[in-house]
């Protein structure tokens, strides 16, 4: 045998005839399979983990529940992906057990469409029925599926021929859903739901987690996506639109579910609540979180948000033309932080309830970095801007203009920094707290309103609160929480003994305590002047009044006194 020879058995393949019919296509190209001594025999097997729907659901079938069922059921116990053409397929029910995708061409072309009359929630999980409410893991209970989902589709519960029932419910772990939209459910769209107490994560089917991208949630009756978990999904570019009640709403129950996501990139919802009236007598919704969690950026168009969750870490929040029919934003959890927050109420003359509070902070130890909230009202403005009643809110750089009332605190401990500008009422409003903590409040703004008052409301809690406040640009000049001011005596008052006084006007916010002023001699003309005391005796809201007493006259002369106060 020569360099480069080789013996080994001739291959026989069997002979095909007509590999390709000339008036069809290449689907009639046969597959002929190999021996089970070659490596090629794996494709068999991995042919077998995806199939399409179209193998099953013959043209022309008014009900694909059958065909669709089949599909799944030929992917066997270790699961696959039934792919959908493009194509609707109408089915009363469709059940994805574990390990299984439904994956489309895209959500334009391949459409799921509950049949009419059905009546029933259409796409579901596996056992989905019996384990809602339960709060049972994978690892417990094998009932449970995870690794499931939905991916390039649209899926739609075809509300105007059904009564009740939901597009879409999922109970388990490691949900997948990408690229989807999910609508048109005649009791809500999506309802996702995962246990809180996840015993084991020692299996790969323990894995909780999961991701929801790309997703739609639209033209439904009822919520968009009421999200109970699996609490630490990864949401990417989330939408909900034209829905009957919130777009978005997650929450939590101890020990059965949690909707909080790991992280979402973006929250965007809008036209939310879509029967509301102006005679509703409620806010209009949007979107509750009723959970904590991180986000990148929440999106809230109209209508009102809700962050009744504890613990949030929210990047920025961004809120357009809200304050239909009550406050547009309001944080009633505690421990939430945003870094950046951007409000705008809904103009004069729409739907939007007069007085709204643009953001409302009744949750305790929340913080703020930058926050800027406007009124869009052409003429005068129509909402209030920031009110917060909830104990250790901080905002760092605050920015308000176009309210009625910039910013109201009710409540202790608050550290609160800014600037209120244009306001038609009030630039700051503070009402005595009622709390256990009794003020300590630090306070720093710059006001100039456009009209009304810089402050209105109860003064400082003395050796509590600490205001510094100055206010620029009303009729009766600028005032300020801080004076220092210089004023002489009135010529003839160094003349003659006895108890003389000073009025100075001190144009303060607050009138001060008279402990609070602390005058001073700055000024003698005449050096043989001899004063047995000098005090503040009075102080009412317009005028400071300094007494002092003149022990030995000096004929002729002037003095001055200066007073000062600190921020009250």
């Amino acid at each position: 045998m020569t360099i480069g020879e080789f013996t080994q058995p001739a291959e026989i393949i069997p002979p095909v005839k007509g590999l390709i019919d000339p008036n069809q296509g290449a689907s009639l190209i046969p597959f002929v399979p190999r021996g089970t001594s070659s490596v090629l025999s794996t494709v068999e097997s991995a042919l077998r983990r995806s199939v399409h729907a179209d193998d099953y659901c013959l043209p022309g079938l008014v009900d694909n529940t059958d065909g669709l069922a089949n599909a799944v059921a030929a992917l066997g116990s270790l699961g696959g992906t039934v792919v959908l053409g493009a194509r609707t397929y109408v089915a009363s029910t469709l059940v994805i057990p574990r390990g299984v995708i439904i994956q489309g061409e895209n959500p334009l072309v391949s459409i799921l469409q509950q049949q009419a009359g059905s009546n029933v929630d259409f796409v579901t999980s596996e056992n989905f029925a019996s384990l809602t409410g339960t709060g049972l893991p994978v690892a417990t209970d094998s009932r449970v599926p995870s690794w499931f989902g939905l991916r390039n589709i649209q899926v739609n519960g075809n509300r105007e021929n059904n009564s009740t029932g939901r597009a879409c419910c999922f109970y388990g772990a490691y949900t997948i859903i990408d690229h989807v939209v999910i609508g048109w459910g005649a009791s809500g769209g999506l309802y996702t739901e995962y246990a809180t107490n996840v015993s084991s994560n020692a299996s790969v089917a323990d894995q909780e987690e999961g991701f929801i991208r790309d997703l739609i949630v639209r033209d439904n009756n009822g919520d968009g996506w009421v999200n109970r978990g699996p609490h630490n999904v990864h949401m990417d570019n989330i939408t909900g639109m034209r829905n009957e009640g919130w777009n978005y709403f997650s929450e939590i129950l101890d020990g059965t579910y949690n909707g909080a996501p790991t992280y979402c990139t973006i929250l965007h919802c809008f036209q939310g609540d879509m029967s509301w009236t102006s005679a509703s007598g409620r806010k209009r919704k949007n979107i509750y979180i009723g959970t904590n969690g991180s986000f990148g950026q929440i999106t809230v168009d109209g209508g009102s948000l809700e962050i009744n969750a504890g613990s949030c870490l929210i990047s920025n929040l961004n809120q357009y033309f809200g304050g239909q029919g009550g406050d547009m934003v309001t944080v009633s959890g505690s421990r939430n932080m945003i870094g950046v927050w951007r409000g705008l109420a809904r103009a004069a003359g729409s739907t939007a309830t007069p007085d709204a509070w643009v953001a409302k902070i009744t949750g305790d130890f929340n913080s703020v970095g930058v926050m800027q909230i406007y009124d869009n009202s052409e003429a005068a403005a129509f909402s209030n801007g920031v009110l917060v009643s909830g104990v250790g809110t901080a905002i760092a750089d605050l920015f308000i203009r176009g309210t009625k009332t910039g910013l109201k605190v009710t409540s202790s401990r608050n550290r609160i920094r800014g600037w209120v500008a244009n306001t038609l009422v009030s630039g700051f409003e503070y009402t005595t707290p009622v709390d256990s903590h009794g003020g300590r409040n630090r306070i720093n703004l710059d006001i100039s309103p456009s009209s009304g008052a810089y402050t209105t409301g109860n003064a400082p809690i003395a050796n509590s609160d600490r205001f510094n406040i100055e206010g620029t640009g009303l009729s009766g000049g600028t005032k300020s929480t801080t004076l220092s001011k210089e004023q002489s005596s009135i010529a003839g008052d160094l003349d003659t003994v006895g108890v003389k006084t000073l009025v100075i006007p001190h144009g303060l916010l607050y009138a001060p305590r008279r402990q609070d002023i602390k005058p001073s001699l700055t000024g003698l003309t005449v050096k043989t002047l001899d004063l047995g005391f000098i005090r503040c005796s009075v102080v009412d809201a317009t005028n400071i009044t300094i007494e002092y007493r003149v022990v030995t006259p000096a004929v002729g002369g002037v003095m001055s006194i200066a007073v000062q106060t600190a921020a009250q």
